[in-house]
């Protein structure tokens, strides 16, 4: 086991970070809160609430994560964003302005389309997009995902070079 006798708490807004050295756990932490492995002993709590008595759909949609790693599947750059179709074109498209991958100017030469690579009815393929612009897709599905309460970042920014975010017109470092 990676983890032996781990006992923490959170309160409601903290931000927490998990580091060590590789082998130290922070990925079985991961495991453990999304229930892709069962837990030999002990249980973790949300709100109060043992998660091991919750269906998975009902877990999982009360977490996010930007994975290191970020993934898109075939389909519409909105699929991609938004799987469950909740959102507006509107808040769609702010969460591509939110994250830099599109700017006020777009928004008002084409409303709701983005620029023509961020166009919301965009095919996505394999090599559709960077590793760093996956990322920040990754972080818009986040955004517009306001049914989570817990946002795990997975050296979410790994791929993410000061090309890749352009925010209000200058270079993110």
């Amino acid at each position: 086991m990676a983890l032996k006798e781990v006992s923490f708490s959170v309160k409601p807004g903290e931000r927490v970070g998990i580091v060590g050295r590789t082998g130290a756990g922070k990925s079985t932490v991961l495991s453990a809160l999304f229930r892709t492995g069962p837990l030999e002993s002990g249980a973790i709590r949300i709100d109060g609430v043992d998660i091991g008595t919750l269906g998975l759909a009902t877990l999982r949609n009360a977490l996010s994560i930007i994975p290191q790693d970020a993934l898109l599947f075939e389909g519409s750059l909105r699929s991609n964003i938004d799987p469950a179709a909740q959102r507006t074109d509107y808040e769609l498209h702010d969460a591509l302005r939110r994250v830099g991958l599109v700017n006020d100017t777009d928004e008002k030469e084409n409303p709701g389309k983005g620029q023509a690579k961020f166009d919301l009815d965009r095919e996505v393929r394999d090599d559709s997009f960077s590793a760093g612009e996956k990322q920040l897709l990754a972080l818009c599905r986040a955004l517009v995902r306001t049914e989570s309460k817990i946002l795990v970042l997975d050296e979410a920014t790994s791929s993410v070079g000061e090309h890749t975010c352009v925010c209000h017109n200058r270079i993110v470092r």
